[in-house]
C-alpha cells in the first residue's frame, strides 16, 4: 500500500528569502526589517551565506500584517490580529494533516478523503470539488 503524500507535512520545511517574501507580501524591504527589529516577526537562524530566510509561518504572519494594514488597521492592531489568523491556519492544518487520507480525481470532480466519522466507522467524510462547487458529504468508507 502506498502512503499518500500530505502537503501539510511538506509545507513547514519551506523557507523564503527576504526578497521572495517582500515580493510575495507586497511590502518593502524596509518594512520587513522594521517588523523584525520590533520583534513582530523572526527570521530563521542564519546560514553560512548570511542570507536571511523566513519560514512559511513567518511569511503567513507578514501577509496577515500587510492585509491588516491594507484594511486601515494601525500596525500594532494588525500584528495582534495575526495571532487569530495564524491560530485558525494552524488548527486547519492540524485537522487536514491528521485526517487526510488521499484523493481521487475524475474529469468533472475531485474527491478528498478525510477518514471515518467517529461515531459511524462505516462512513467517511468526503470533500467534493467541482468546477462550480465545493462541499462535504458522508460516503461509505473506502469509496
Amino acid at each position: 500500500m502506498t502512503k499518500n503524500i500530505n502537503p501539510f507535512e511538506i509545507l513547514p520545511k519551506l523557507a523564503l528569502g527576504s526578497t521572495q517574501l517582500v515580493n510575495a507580501a507586497g511590502i518593502t524591504s524596509r518594512q520587513l526589517r522594521y517588523w523584525e527589529s520590533q520583534g513582530y516577526i523572526q527570521s530563521l537562524p542564519e546560514k553560512a551565506n548570511n542570507a536571511r530566510q523566513y519560514s512559511l509561518s513567518t511569511a503567513l504572519n507578514v501577509m496577515a500584517i500587510k492585509q491588516g494594514l491594507d484594511t486601515g488597521l494601525p500596525l500594532a492592531t494588525a500584528v495582534a490580529n495575526t495571532k487569530t489568523i495564524i491560530n485558525q491556519s494552524n488548527y486547519l492544518g492540524r485537522l487536514i494533516n491528521e485526517t487526510y487520507q488521499g484523493y481521487q480525481a475524475t474529469t468533472d470532480q475531485v474527491r478528498l478523503n478525510f477518514g471515518p466519522v467517529a461515531d459511524q466507522p462505516d462512513q467517511q467524510v468526503t470533500g467534493v470539488l467541482t468546477a462550480n462547487d465545493a462541499y462535504f458529504k458522508l460516503t461509505p468508507r473506502g469509496q
